[in-house]
Formats: structure tokens, C-alpha cells, sequence
């Protein structure tokens, strides 16, 4: 096994550990009204939530889909390595983290300061592709994101894709 594939494993331990891949709702790509009353709960409620969609894309357009459905989430923060651009009005978590040097040779630090200083998000999506999963500094993120209380205040759904 490459060590980059045990990386991964290790970080998928972490992630199946917060979110419980036993509750993964899966979601095609065109909305139907039962897949709306199913998720909807998720959208509403604190706590780390799993989603497994197509692609990015699809998943992007549902979040928008609920989100502006909803009209009730004023800081919409999204953790992505993904080059495309995210939506207006979206706080760019991983633009930050690199920005405000809370990223430095691959780990996270200063992790309290960040989520303290930086972080005020009321909604968050993490898009768990294979790049962002190869993180070491992401298992980190994850592990706060817990111990820090912050799902217990912030909807936040993790985004995996069967197009991976």
C-alpha cells in the first residue's frame, strides 16, 4: 500500500468516526418532492451530516436549491479545494485557512485562533472530495470542528460524490 492510500484510509477513519455513514442519504441528480421531505431535516439541524451525491456539481446545485428555498442562514460557509468558484455570498473556509497562514507545511495550526478569529459560519458544507480527504491538516479540521462544540451550534454537511 502507497503511503498516500494509507493517508487516505487514516483520514476516512476520522470522517467515518464524526459522521455516521450508517445515516448517508443519497441523493440523485434531479430533486424529487420525497427527496426533499427526506432531506430537509439535515438543512435545519445542528450537527455533522453526510450527503452522497453524483458529483460536485450536483451537489453545489442542491445546496443552493435548499439554501435559498430556506432563507435562513445568514454566513454560508463551504470547505473545498475545488478550483471552481462557490456561489456569492459563501465564505470560502479553505481561502482563509490558507490566507490567514492557519495552513503551514500541510497542518493545521492555530486551530482554536481560527475558529475563534475567523470563523462565523451558521451553515457549512464540506466537499469530501479524494484531494481535500489526502489532507493531513483536514483530519485536524474535522476533529475541531467536534471538539470544538461547533456542530453543536452549525448545520454541517459533508458532501462525498460516486463520481470519485
Amino acid at each position: 500500500m502507497q503511503s498516500g492510500e494509507k493517508h487516505k484510509q487514516n483520514n476516512l477513519f476520522v470522517y467515518e468516526r464524526y459522521v455516521d455513514l450508517t445515516k448517508v442519504h443519497h441523493i440523485g441528480t434531479s430533486l424529487q418532492e420525497e427527496d426533499i421531505i427526506k432531506i430537509q431535516h439535515i438543512f435545519m439541524s445542528c450537527g455533522v451530516h453526510h450527503v452522497k451525491i453524483k458529483n460536485i456539481t450536483a451537489g453545489r446545485e442542491i445546496i443552493a436549491k435548499f439554501l435559498n428555498a430556506l432563507n435562513c442562514y445568514c454566513e454560508v460557509g463551504c470547505l473545498t479545494m475545488e478550483k471552481d468558484q462557490l456561489f456569492d455570498n459563501v465564505w470560502d473556509m479553505y481561502y482563509h485557512l490558507i490566507g490567514g497562514g492557519y495552513i503551514q507545511c500541510n497542518q493545521l495550526v492555530k486551530r482554536e485562533q481560527f475558529f475563534v478569529d475567523e470563523f462565523y459560519a451558521d451553515f457549512l458544507w464540506v466537499e469530501a472530495t479524494d484531494k481535500l480527504m489526502l489532507q493531513s491538516w483536514f483530519v485536524m479540521i474535522q476533529k475541531a470542528l467536534v471538539d470544538l462544540h461547533i456542530d453543536q451550534y452549525v448545520p454541517i454537511i459533508f458532501l462525498s460524490y460516486e463520481d470519485q
